[in-house]
């Protein structure tokens, strides 16, 4: 697998993600786990099978892991898993957020009283997060919406409404967060109702 491109592999296991999605009942997981680069953790075995079965665990670039089961319903778990070394395979790893601003179709913005989110669609369709704690990091998508993994959901579909949106978290970490689904660029009379911080709102106008 290490000799593979990451857009090569996603044409080889499109059965396996296609197949998430039917399990699930809803195709829009597809999107996100492509979006997430998410990979069936038996992509790190010696052999890897390419056969269209289901692959009930996977595993981001940060080491969070996607479990997905299915007991009478549909549950999606969130976990870290240890000794997985922090990597990317995204060649846009070291551009401005504002760059990857003005390269998104939509934004999702989780906002504290001392920290902010944002995770941008972009128009590759792969997510890239941030979180700024007085600097700026990346972020696992995984790890962020751990809490509202449904809002992920709604985030990809053709259909949603911008705005503020509710979202109940179960993290204590993200309790106290006011969320944001935006499409971009940014409407600025719609920045002016986005009780965010002066540097956010930069970022924003600036990526148009």
């Amino acid at each position: 697998m290490s000799n593979i491109s990451l857009e090569r592999f996603y044409h080889r296991i499109r059965g396996k993600i296609s197949l998430v999605g039917a399990y699930l009942g809803d195709t829009r997981i597809c999107s996100i786990i492509r979006g997430c680069r998410l990979k069936p953790i038996t992509a790190f075995y010696n052999k890897f099978n390419f056969d269209t079965i289901l692959e009930p665990v996977w595993i981001d670039e940060f080491g969070y892991r996607l479990e997905i089961q299915k007991k009478g319903y549909t549950k999606i778990k969130i976990s870290k898993r240890k000794g997985i070394q922090k990597t990317t395979t995204d060649i846009f790893k070291n551009e401005t957020v504002e760059f990857i601003a003005a390269h998104s179709k939509r934004v999702l913005i989780g906002l504290s009283e001392k920290k902010w989110i944002c995770i941008f669609w972009c128009s590759d369709n792969y997510f890239r997060g941030y979180i700024w704690d007085d600097t700026q990091s990346t972020i696992s998508i995984c790890s962020s919406l751990a809490a509202g993994w449904r809002v992920l959901l709604r985030f990809v579909q053709i259909k949603y409404k911008q705005g503020k949106i509710m979202v109940k978290s179960e993290m204590k970490d993200f309790a106290d967060y006011e969320w944001w689904l935006i499409k971009l660029p940014i409407n600025e009379q719609l920045i002016d109702t986005l009780n965010a911080h002066t540097t956010l709102k930069e970022i924003l106008i600036n990526g148009k």
